[in-house]
């Protein structure tokens, strides 16, 4: 499988309007020189193998939320 996720929705490349959203695609379904193509745009995302499960949408890795600060004791806490 590859997945193809376009850096603008609906953006069209070797005869297809690829999604911000991504999609995966059969081996198959492009040619090699599409591959190329695809492989070389920079409006492109493209990953050979099982749909990226720790990216965005635009491809930029995920990270988790700081956990807050606890307050420090102070005298007046004691």
């Amino acid at each position: 499988m590859i997945f193809i996720q376009s850096k603008k929705d609906g953006f069209r490349r070797c005869g297809v309007a690829h999604s911000a959203s991504g999609k995966e695609f059969d081996d198959d379904f492009f040619t090699k020189e599409q591959l190329e193509e695809l492989a070389a745009d920079p409006d492109i995302i493209m990953v050979a193998g099982d749909t990226p499960e720790t990216e965005t949408d635009l491809g930029e890795k995920t990270q988790e939320a700081p956990k807050p600060k606890k307050p420090k004791k102070t005298k007046k806490d004691n």
